[in-house]
């Protein structure tokens, strides 16, 4: 017998020994009925869960986008911007067409703004810092703007006065200034500042709009007796400019008034003289009333 007749008999012999398992044909098709209907109703479920969420979702519109409305600027607010983006720049020194111009922002200023707009009418010019008429005559009026860096208390004899701060730098006056109306009036410091100096005839301070920002208001005066000469280099000085020691207000005559505003800004003042004499004619000085009443000071730096 070769080997391959002796495999195939041994393959016989080990079938006939093997006894296939009893298998009941009904409970098979029966389990294989269940096993259908539970995938159909799966199939099912599966697609009615799918049909309600894409309903859902096409049923519900998104909510419309609502663009809040610009809030309307005031005709103040856009006169001031008209104003800005017309303005003329000052020249170097000369006569002023009428209109608005920008007065730069003051090198070394630590006040928190970034120029001043005035509006003036015809007759004016600028030097030296100044907008003016008639200057060097008895009649000369005068506006200007300036960063503090300190008060003479000796204005006349200013090489050995001391040297104090701002009204508005003393906590006890800035602290009723803040709260209070306008029109109040306010406190004076205890010593120092513009309202003790010494031959000033200072006006009780009160509070005032100037350029849509709060000021202390003091005006004061030169004695009309005051004799130049008598004073440290013939020089009668309220204060100083806070970029460099040069720059004084050194322009007092005897007679002359000066209205200074305080403007109450972030850091430090800014400061505005307003100065005229004896001989300025009324109509002079309603001109720079009217100047001033058409500063605006723009904030920011």
């Amino acid at each position: 017998m070769t080997l391959d007749q002796r495999l195939s008999a041994a393959a016989r012999h080990l079938g006939d020994r093997v006894v296939p398992p009893d298998v009941d044909l009904d409970t098979v098709r029966s389990q294989a009925r269940r096993d259908r209907r539970r995938s159909v109703s799966l199939v099912v479920l599966s697609t009615v869960v799918a049909l309600t969420l894409a309903g859902t979702a096409l049923l519900r519109r998104p909510e419309p986008v609502r663009l809040q409305p610009a809030s309307p600027q005031s005709s103040a607010s856009q006169e001031r911007i008209r104003s800005s983006t017309s303005a003329m720049r000052l020249p170097a020194v000369g006569a002023l067409a009428p209109g608005t111009y920008v007065m730069p922002r003051i090198p070394g200023a630590v006040a928190d703004y970034r120029h001043v707009l005035v509006t003036v009418p015809a007759g004016w010019s600028w030097s030296r810092g100044r907008i003016h008429k008639r200057l060097g005559e008895p009649g000369e009026v005068a506006l200007s703007a300036w960063t503090v860096q300190g008060i003479y208390d000796d204005p006349c004899h200013w090489r050995e006065s001391p040297v104090s701060e701002q009204d508005l730098a003393d906590e006890h006056v800035h602290g009723r200034f803040d709260p209070a109306p306008m029109g109040a009036t306010i406190p004076t410091p205890v010593t120092g500042g513009l309202a003790n100096q010494l031959g000033r005839n200072a006006s009780t301070p009160t509070k005032v709009e100037l350029g849509g920002v709060s000021a202390l208001r003091i005006e004061l005066s030169v004695s009309a007796a005051l004799d130049l000469d008598s004073c440290d280099q013939s020089q009668f000085r309220s204060w100083t400019g806070r970029n460099a020691a040069t720059t004084a207000n050194t322009h007092h005559a005897p007679g002359q008034v000066d209205v200074v505003y305080l403007v109450d800004l972030d850091r430090e003042p800014l400061v505005i003289d307003v100065s005229h004499l004896p001989g300025t004619t009324a109509a002079d000085l309603a001109e720079v009333d009217a100047t001033l009443a058409s500063m605006v000071v723009e904030r920011g730096r």
